[in-house]
């Protein structure tokens, strides 16, 4: 079950994050995942390369249509109340760049093979 909120914080304060991210990555190969992932991020890094993800770009209405998109209908969640607090929860980013991601992944999942 994965850790969420102050539980997340919490194992983030005390894993150095190069532990964290060899055993990621260890686990990972293990379990056979980390080749299709490879892939999946070559495709990825294909497929939207000259299309730079900027949702500065799009209106309110839109932005929060894509976040509907990822937390709904990807996660299964509400989209929290404090993105700001999530983004940094996600490893110190900014909620613009986190918004970025999001896009990129959206148009990924909806690009053209």
């Amino acid at each position: 079950q994965p850790l969420h909120g102050l539980e997340l914080q919490r194992f983030r304060a005390m894993a150095p994050h190069a532990w964290v991210t060899d055993r990621m990555l260890a686990r990972l190969a293990e379990s056979g995942d980390l080749d299709s992932l490879e892939r999946r991020a070559e495709d990825k890094r294909r497929r939207l390369a000259g299309r730079p993800a900027r949702a500065a770009d799009l209106s309110e209405l839109e932005l929060l249509q894509l976040m509907d998109w990822y937390f709904d209908d990807q996660l299964g969640e509400q989209i929290p109340d404090d993105l700001e607090r999530y983004a940094e929860a996600l490893g110190g980013l900014e909620v613009d760049a986190f918004h970025d991601l999001v896009l990129a992944e959206y148009r990924y999942r909806h690009a053209e093979p």
